[in-house]
C-alpha cells in the first residue's frame, strides 16, 4: 500500500499582499444544508449522476496547478455546460518555483489572465517534474499558438479568504469552490476519507494544495470537501477537512475566484460606492475610513466581496 510520501505535493506558503482584494460573505452559511458543487453542476447541466474526475500528479510537485485546474474546469462547465480537461501543466510550466512547487495566488493569477487550454492541446502527461515545467510547444517544433479558448477566469476577481471555516463554506458556496493551502504529514491518514493534521508543527512534511467544493456537517463537526489530485482516494477523490484541521495553523488562507466585479447587474452599485467615496472626502489614510464604506455598504456589496481599501486609493489619492 502507497503512502502519503509517495504522492505529489507542492504547495508554498505565500504572504500576503496589502493589495489583495478579501472576501468576506455576507449571508452566514447554513451548515444543515451544506453545500455540494457536484449536485451544483447536475442540477445545472441535466445530468444527474455526474461526477467530478480527480487529478493524479503523481510524484510532482504541481499540486497548485492542479487545484486550479480543477476549479477552472469546474467554473467552465457551470458556464458553457460542457466538460473539457484542461491542462495543468499551462499553469504550472508559468509558475512554479526554482526548486519545485508554487504560491497558490500566482497559479490563479495566471489562470485569471491567460485563461485555460485544453489537455489534447497541451498535455500534461507524464505527469513528471521535468515535462510540467516544460514551455515548449508539444509537437514537431512548433505546437500550438497558445491560443486561449476561454477567457472566463479575466472577468473577475481573486478574492483572498481568510483561514476560517465558515468563511471557507461562504466562498465555496457563493464562488464554487476555493484553493487553499495545508500542511500534512505521513500519518497513514491522507489516502483515507477522513485525513487528521499533523500531531504539532515539528511533524509536518509537507505542504498541499487543494481544491474545495463542498461543505457540510458530519456528525455535529463542521467539514470542508475537498478534491485531491492524487487520483482516486477518500470517497472517489474526495476528502474531508474538519475545522479542526481548517481552523489553526495547518490550514492556510485560501484563494477564490468572484465574477461579481465587472457585470453589468454591478454597475449602480459601483457607481454609488464611488459617489459616496467622493462626497465623504475619503482619502485612504486610515483602515478606519475602509471600515466606514464595508459597514455603508454591508448588505448588498456585490454579495460581501469587498474591495481592499488599497486598491481604491491608487484611484482616490
Amino acid at each position: 500500500m502507497m503512502v502519503e510520501n509517495e504522492f505529489g505535493t507542492g504547495f508554498v506558503p505565500d504572504i500576503p499582499r496589502d493589495t489583495d482584494y478579501v472576501f468576506t460573505g455576507a449571508e452566514a452559511f447554513d451548515w444543515d444544508k451544506g453545500f455540494d458543487i457536484e449536485q451544483k453542476i447536475r442540477e445545472e447541466i441535466g445530468a444527474y449522476s455526474y461526477k467530478l474526475k480527480p487529478n493524479n500528479q503523481e510524484r510532482s510537485s504541481s499540486c497548485v496547478a492542479q487545484a486550479w485546474d480543477k476549479y477552472g474546469e469546474v467554473k467552465y462547465l457551470l458556464n458553457k455546460k460542457k466538460e473539457i480537461n484542461f491542462s495543468p501543466r499551462w499553469t504550472y510550466a508559468n509558475i512554479h518555483l526554482p526548486n519545485g512547487g508554487a504560491y497558490i495566488y500566482n497559479g490563479g493569477e495566471w489562470l485569471k489572465n491567460h485563461g485555460l487550454i485544453p489537455n489534447d492541446i497541451f498535455p500534461s502527461e507524464p505527469m513528471t517534474e521535468e515535462h510540467l515545467r516544460d514551455k515548449r510547444p508539444y509537437l514537431d517544433g512548433t505546437g500550438p499558438e497558445f491560443e486561449l479558448w476561454q477567457q472566463l477566469m479575466n472577468k473577475g476577481k481573486l478574492f483572498g479568504v481568510m483561514r476560517n471555516i465558515d468563511l471557507f463554506a461562504k466562498a465555496i458556496r457563493e464562488n464554487d469552490g476555493l484553493v487553499f493551502g495545508v500542511l500534512g504529514s505521513n500519518n497513514g491518514t491522507w489516502l483515507k476519507e477522513f485525513p487528521i493534521p499533523p500531531v504539532d508543527i515539528n511533524s509536518v512534511q509537507w505542504g498541499h494544495a487543494l481544491y474545495a467544493g463542498k461543505a457540510k456537517k458530519i456528525n455535529g463537526k463542521k467539514y470542508i470537501g475537498v478534491l485531491n489530485s492524487w487520483g482516486n482516494i477518500g470517497d472517489k477523490g474526495w476528502q474531508w477537512l474538519s475545522e479542526d484541521y481548517i481552523n489553526v495553523t495547518f490550514a492556510h488562507s485560501g484563494w477564490t475566484w468572484s465574477p461579481v466585479i465587472g457585470e453589468i447587474k454591478d454597475i449602480q452599485l459601483y457607481k454609488d460606492i464611488d459617489a459616496y467615496i467622493k462626497i465623504n472626502n475619503i482619502r485612504w489614510t486610515k483602515t478606519a475610513e475602509w471600515a466606514k464604506i464595508k459597514e455603508h455598504f454591508m448588505t448588498d456589496l456585490s454579495r460581501g466581496n469587498y474591495y481592499d481599501y488599497l486598491q481604491y486609493s491608487k484611484n482616490y489619492n
